[in-house]
């Protein structure tokens, strides 16, 4: 999926995705990947999943694709999006993309046969409902960067996502700044920097309670 199909923030101008690399790529190889595998060994059967600026839904949409190949595996996921004015306007939906919200988002999506749900919630990480309903088992954190946008990386952010976590829950982000590191940490997580060759550092982080 090339990377026209990205969105630039109206205020700042700066870019949804790594614009050095395709969409595809960006999804896998920094949130994805990193956390994917640790999921499946925790051997649930029910794995609940909240992104933390979901934009239009491309990590999901990966996530999804995934849990097709999994069917001892259903899918819950929960997506933060405050803002979908700056999503517009939407390029026509890629074939291979399962993505119903495309172009006009809805509350709630639901595919028994696929073995996922989808809710998305029109609020940013700082408010108290927006990470509602019962313990999480993974996060991906794809904000606009904290240089430009830290308002949205304000608390209450980390400790309303820490009080709703799972012990042993995951969380994979592109952001790797030291602040987000010690935040993260004082809330009783474990962040580490994954480095590879040709590729941008992805943080991924475990929650030790």
């Amino acid at each position: 999926m090339p990377n026209s199909f990205s969105y630039r923030h109206p205020d700042t101008g700066e870019w949804a995705h790594n614009m050095s690399s395709n969409i595809e790529d960006d999804v896998c190889k920094t949130y994805i990947d990193p956390i994917w595998d640790k999921l499946l060994d925790k051997g649930l059967s029910h794995i609940r999943v909240l992104e933390v600026g979901f934009g239009r839904g491309y990590n999901c949409a990966e996530l999804i694709k995934r849990c097709g190949g999994n069917p001892a595996v259903s899918l819950e996921l929960i997506g933060l999006e405050p803002h979908p004015e700056i999503l517009q306007p939407w390029p026509p939906r890629p074939d291979e993309l399962i993505a119903p919200w495309w172009g006009e988002m809805q509350d709630r999506y639901f595919d028994a046969d696929g073995g996922w749900s989808l809710e998305i919630r029109p609020l940013a990480a700082q408010h108290p409902a927006a990470f509602a309903g019962g313990p999480i088992d993974a996060f991906i954190i794809d904000l606009f960067s904290m240089k430009l946008h830290s308002a949205h990386w304000e608390q209450p952010f980390i400790a309303n996502m820490s009080a709703s976590a799972a012990k042993g829950a995951i969380l994979s982000s592109y952001a790797c700044a030291r602040s987000f590191r010690d935040e993260l940490s004082a809330y009783g997580w474990h962040p580490q920097v994954l480095r590879r060759e040709g590729w941008r550092d992805t943080l991924v982080a475990v929650f030790c309670g």
